[in-house]
């Protein structure tokens, strides 16, 4: 990613060779996503400050929310409201974030595989061990995107697919699924990418 990148802990002064923030709102300028890589319990006050500074997207990858029981449930529905209250894209919780390749942009917690060749494969997968299995590309595809769908608290599968159908570059969607949350919105979806000529191969397990 060429833009700014902005670490922020209130602990560091310094974090690989960038100025670290102590806030969001110490930022020097706005931002367009923030990767909120902190417990779960931190999470409603990163969407809070986030709400607060204009961000419109948010990565949450930890786990504990509706994957853990109930409390983790309750969780799960404050950081959703918070995100849709305030109009925030949230991506997760409980996954591996995205891996843009086309624009070398990696929103992720595994590391990006070296030498990825970029292609026309979109992945979207609930499963966090599939995507970076499949992320490592190692048939040679040539990807796109790798999306890690996570809990699926504010954006599912369907929201995913319905984005990267309509990038031009992208030519078919591998989608590997446990459940399929939002059924109708689903079955849009799809049809929106049969309507553009784009086949979709789903896995469901």
């Amino acid at each position: 990613f060429t833009g700014p990148a902005y670490p922020v802990n209130p602990k560091y002064d310094e974090v690989l060779g960038r100025k670290c923030f102590r806030s969001i709102s110490d930022l020097p300028g706005p931002v367009d996503l923030v990767f909120a890589a902190v417990p779960g319990e931190g999470t409603p006050a990163i969407l809070e400050e986030s709400a607060r500074c204009g961000v419109k997207a948010v990565v949450i990858n930890a786990s504990g929310f509706a994957d853990a029981g109930a409390e983790g449930r309750i969780l799960q529905d404050r950081v959703a409201a918070l995100a849709r209250d305030n109009g925030i894209a949230l991506c997760g919780p409980n996954n591996n974030g995205l891996m843009n390749f086309l624009d070398r942009t990696m929103l992720c917690v595994p590391s990006p595989p070296p030498g990825a060749k970029s292609g026309s494969v979109a992945v979207v997968s609930q499963s966090g061990s599939v995507s970076f299995a499949l992320s490592r590309d190692r048939a040679r595809m040539g990807l796109a995107y790798v999306i890690s769908a996570g809990n699926e608290a504010v954006l599912s599968v369907a929201d995913y697919l319905s984005a990267v159908v309509r990038d031009e570059r992208v030519r078919i969607v591998l989608l590997f699924l446990e459940s399929i949350r939002r059924p109708a919105e689903f079955a849009a979806a799809a049809a929106g990418a049969g309507r553009l000529g784009k086949p979709v191969i789903a896995v469901k397990v």
